[in-house]
Order: C-alpha cells, then structure tokens, then sequence
C-alpha cells in the first residue's frame, strides 16, 4: 500500500499540484514486486523513497530520485522540493494541503506561502 499525499509545491510565481507516496505497509506479493524493481526488501531500505507525480493531466515525470527534474518539468522547483520531502520532511506532518516552500527553504523569503486555497475561501 502506497501512503499518499496531494501536497502544493511552491516558488517565484509557482504552483505545481503534486501527488507525493512513500512505501508503507505490503503485501507479500508487493514486498517481493517493490524488491524485485530495486527498491529494497525492507521497510528500512525503501522507507526512503519519495515518489513525485506532478498533477498536470498525466503528461508529466513520475520518479523517485530528484535529480531526475529536468528544466521543463519544473527544474529547481521540482528538485529543491522532491529533495526536501526526501531527506528532510518528517513524513507524518506533511498532509494532503500542505505546501512545501522552495523559496521559504531555501531562505529566499521569511515566511512560507500559503496555500492558493485561501484565495478561493
């Protein structure tokens, strides 16, 4: 079972809807699927992973590792957040609705955007 969250990821003049998943708990025939597809046998060694889908009608880069980000497809944006959510998001206090802040983490602004939503409520 895939753990998943549609999250906003942020820039200058930014917004990308993504769907972000980790690996959570598995069958016996999705254990042996993950490790078979080299992510690992264990949650230990796949707990790791984030797996990044921009949300733009399916034309999009799907991939678990952030260098992977071409220009095109969002470049910076897309690399600074996927590598954030990687190495140093804790997992269970990002949720569906959260924003993640490319400018905000990279020390570009004082305080992190808020949500689009909020222009709509």
């Amino acid at each position: 079972m895939m753990d998943t969250r549609i999250i906003e990821i942020r820039d200058s003049g930014t917004t990308i809807i993504c769907m972000a998943s980790k690996f959570g708990a598995l069958s016996s025939w999705e254990e042996w699927a993950v490790a078979r597809s080299g992510y690992g046998s264990d949650m230990e060694s796949r707990g790791w992973y984030v797996i990044l889908w921009p949300m733009d009608g399916g034309s999009s880069l799907c991939t678990t590792d952030p260098f992977d980000w071409p220009a095109s497809r969002g470049g910076r944006t897309m690399f600074e957040a996927h590598r954030w959510l990687r190495d140093t998001a804790d997992w269970e206090n990002i949720k569906s609705g959260s924003v993640v802040d490319v400018e905000f983490l990279l020390g570009e602004t004082d305080e992190p955007k808020k949500s689009e939503i909020n222009h709509l409520v």
